[in-house]
């Protein structure tokens, strides 16, 4: 069972120290130039009972040289405003696509819902109880059903920051993933080993299985094309949080076989 480091509802961000710090830094020392040039042209060249003309160079090195300190700080707080604005308009172009994915997966978890897993199997089994109590979600801890809720919650607070936005896809892939192991991967195997089940229910789960494949082979190819997509809009340092889940295993058929 993967475990997060994390409480469940507790949404891990980026450190940006060390990002603040440089730019403090940077700052500093545009400061310490800057001063040091007022310094140098009010003390020395300008009170100085000097020609007009060297006044006039000093004015001229002293602005070339604060010049040369901040265009590379220019240059790179220009394309900080670029990367930022690309990767607030990738967060809305993606944003709908989230949305529907989160929303149909919610049916597979569901309880409430006779297509889900979850009612098909407490129906089916509920003569098991050893199956029934190794098998999460149909043993009452549907702890997964749990952190989608808290995860919703935190979505009714709208992110625009690309790393943000992936920071939850990143969570989203894991819950998906931990769902088709633990969930339908396990209730497989149980059905597989223990007593058989009645045709109705087999049909039900067959059934299910052939929409959640279908639904994973849709969110594979989302969240590999999500992964690419953002890797050319965030710095290296922030590619951690780009690296979605993106390949899920399949269960075999709920159907025992003639062997």
């Amino acid at each position: 069972m993967w475990q997060s480091h994390l409480p469940i509802g507790v949404e891990q961000e980026p450190s940006k120290a060390p990002k603040e710090r440089a730019s403090l830094t940077s700052i500093l020392q545009f400061l310490a130039a800057l001063f040091a040039f007022l310094t140098g042209v009010v003390g020395f060249g300008w009170t100085k009972n000097n020609p007009t003309l060297t006044k006039l160079l000093f004015v001229l090195v002293g602005v070339a040289l604060l010049l040369w300190l901040a265009l590379p700080r220019i240059r790179t707080g220009v394309k900080r405003l670029i990367q930022k604005h690309r990767g607030e308009q990738f967060v809305c172009n993606e944003q709908a696509g989230f949305n529907d994915l989160l929303r149909r997966f919610n049916r597979f978890v569901s309880r409430d819902d006779s297509r889900s897993i979850i009612p098909i199997l407490q129906s089916g089994i509920s003569f098991n109880m050893e199956a029934i109590v190794r098998i999460p979600g149909v043993n009452g801890v549907n702890y997964i059903g749990r952190w989608l809720t808290c995860f919703e919650r935190r979505l009714a607070f709208p992110v625009r920051g690309i790393v943000s936005f992936m920071t939850r896809c990143q969570e989203f892939t894991i819950i998906v993933d931990e769902f088709n192991r633990e969930y339908v991967g396990k209730a497989q195997k149980e059905l597989e080993a223990g007593k058989p089940i009645p045709d109705q229910y087999i049909h039900d789960l067959e059934q299910f299985r052939e929409d959640f494949h279908a639904y994973l082979r849709e969110f594979e190819q989302w969240a590999d094309r999500l992964t690419n997509e953002s890797r050319k809009l965030v710095n290296d340092e922030e590619l951690v949080w780009t690296s979605l889940v993106r390949t899920f295993p399949r269960v075999k058929s709920f159907r025992r076989s003639s062997g």
